[in-house]
């Protein structure tokens, strides 16, 4: 401060503060906000990473696979599932429902996992068109559901050509067995015609 008479000055008169702990405390706040901010880009930089390799397994397995958050939004949908069913553009981020509105087969087992939160498997027809799936559906950590599923329709055919087989062979078992019955009077008759036959 000043210290004057009239115009003319007589002196000035100050105070001195020690801000050498300030100043230390404000380089070692910088030193961790830029240690902190690096960190922070570092982690960020291996969770995209990490996002991306998860990402590229889910897109090549040949199961279809799909995540919906605990509002039964799809959240994720691969390219497996979106060759077997709907358009991924048109799948995401609708209510599962809308997708699969009459399908009790397919709701009712995905509704007992979400609210008992254990995981289910099950077969079902109604996903798509004249194809069967196998389903599995486990909860997901948001609250949603994680479910993948495959195409089993030939396996389903090959089960009722098999099934379809066996009837025939037991058809075919049923007959042998019926003629034989038949077969066994008949060379009775043709044995006493033989001996009537000679006399």
């Amino acid at each position: 401060r000043r210290v004057s008479a009239g115009k003319k000055i007589l002196g000035l008169v100050g105070t001195a503060v020690d801000v050498t702990s300030h100043i230390k405390i404000r380089e070692e706040l910088e030193a961790l906000k830029n240690n902190l901010e690096e960190t922070i880009r570092a982690r960020t930089a291996e969770l995209a990473q990490a996002n991306a390799t998860v990402a590229a397994i889910l897109e090549s397995t040949a199961d279809a696979f799909f995540a919906t958050d605990a509002q039964w939004r799809i959240v994720y949908y691969n390219k497996t599932a979106e060759a077997l069913c709907a358009d991924r553009g048109l799948a995401t981020g609708r209510c599962l429902w809308d997708l699969y509105p009459n399908s009790p087969t397919f709701q009712e087992p995905l509704r007992r996992v979400m609210s008992t939160r254990r995981y289910e498997n099950f077969e079902t027809q109604e996903m798509c068109e004249d194809k069967w799936f196998e389903v599995s559906a486990c909860p997901g950590a948001d609250g949603g559901l994680v479910i993948s599923f495959r195409d089993i329709t030939d396996r389903k055919k090959t089960e009722q050509e098999l099934l379809r087989l066996c009837s025939l062979n037991l058809v075919g078992q049923m007959a042998a067995g019926i003629s034989h019955e038949v077969r066994n009077p008949l060379t009775t008759v043709k044995g006493f015609l033989q001996v009537l036959a000679r006399k």
